[in-house]
């Protein structure tokens, strides 16, 4: 058989071809090693790019869930927090209000009075607590405070109680005041009657924050506070002895109001229980994916390493076998 050789020119050209496809190679596993991700996906998938697009899909839902999840659960820890205050707030001067009715003293309904109404600016500024410009109490109108000034709603209710020469009368007139449809809705409270929607935290769950300070367990919270606040500088057709009957029945309704703001409390931490669950969730489904998506579209780095070895010793072994080539000839041959 004659023996196919290859001439010069041709055996030239094929070896860089060779050269060429090996520096390409080395380019690509170089490319890979660095970024991780393998150069051509479509090709690793051999064509069929719908699980990863399925993925990819996957975890900007969960990514969105996130987002509200975060929210969600820093609203509901700060109305946490600015219900924790005014209960701790009301149960101190529930006791301190009745200690003072008992002693029977008239001298001590001024500073009764005026405990009281220190204690109600603070629950006031409590519930008027926003976070990141959002009012916390106030429906969906959250770009304003839920609750006017306190010394704007106890100076409605001294034009309201103006006249009332008894704790009972005072008591009453403040008891309408704050009823549905009274002054409360109209002067105290700034914010909206239609509270804030549910907000969706995954797949068929849902965060409902829908409190507003027009909650019954709030108004009466605010109500017993009023009553024992007016005494400060408020009721001055009440005498001393009148006075100090408000005081303590300011100090009762503070009291009874405990279990409401327990409850409602407990009902803001359930939310926030149901945050957290969903937290959890989505952080497992989300590891999940992305280790699915890792197994398509990441590189191992030991076989690339091994790759990256085996092309360099090619490369070098071509470059030897070229030098040896290049210094071939038939003088040397003869020699």
């Amino acid at each position: 058989m004659s023996a196919i050789s290859l001439g010069d020119l041709a055996q030239s050209f094929a070896m860089r071809r060779q050269n060429t496809a090996l520096k390409t190679e080395l380019n690509l596993i170089t490319q890979e090693i660095g970024s991780g991700r393998v150069s051509d996906l479509a090709k690793e998938v051999r064509g069929d790019l719908n699980p990863i697009t399925g993925i990819e899909h996957d975890l900007s839902k969960l990514e969105a869930y996130g987002n509200a999840i975060t929210e969600s659960g820093l609203f509901a820890s700060t109305l946490q927090n600015a219900l924790g205050v005014v209960q701790s707030e009301t149960q101190d001067l529930a006791s301190s209000s009745i200690a003072a009715s008992e002693t029977l003293n008239g001298a001590m309904a001024g500073a009764a009075g005026t405990d009281a109404y220190q204690t109600f600016k603070t629950v006031i500024s409590a519930l008027n607590t926003n976070i990141g410009d959002r009012s916390i109490l106030a429906g969906i109108a959250t770009d304003g405070p839920a609750l006017a000034e306190p010394d704007d709603i106890l100076d409605a209710l001294a034009i309201t109680i103006s006249g009332e020469t008894t704790a009972a009368g005072v008591s009453a007139q403040v008891d309408a005041w704050f009823a549905p449809a009274g002054g409360f809705e109209t002067v105290g409270y700034q914010g909206s009657n239609t509270a804030l929607s549910p907000v969706q935290i995954g797949p068929g769950r849902s965060a409902d924050l829908n409190v507003t300070a027009l909650d019954d367990r709030i108004i009466d919270t605010l109500k017993a506070l009023a009553l024992g606040a007016l005494v400060e500088s408020r009721t001055p057709t009440l005498a001393p002895q009148e006075q100090l009957g408000l005081i303590g029945q300011s100090g009762l309704d503070l009291t009874a109001a405990q279990t409401g703001l327990s409850t409602l409390r407990g009902e803001v931490g359930s939310v926030e229980a149901a945050i957290e669950d969903a937290r959890q969730s989505n952080q497992t489904e989300k590891f999940g994916l992305e280790l699915a998506r890792a197994q398509i579209v990441e590189v191992d780095p030991y076989e690339q390493a091994t790759k990256l070895q085996s092309a360099q010793s090619q490369l070098e072994a071509l470059y030897a076998v070229t030098a040896r080539l290049s210094q071939l000839s038939l003088t040397n041959y003869l020699r």
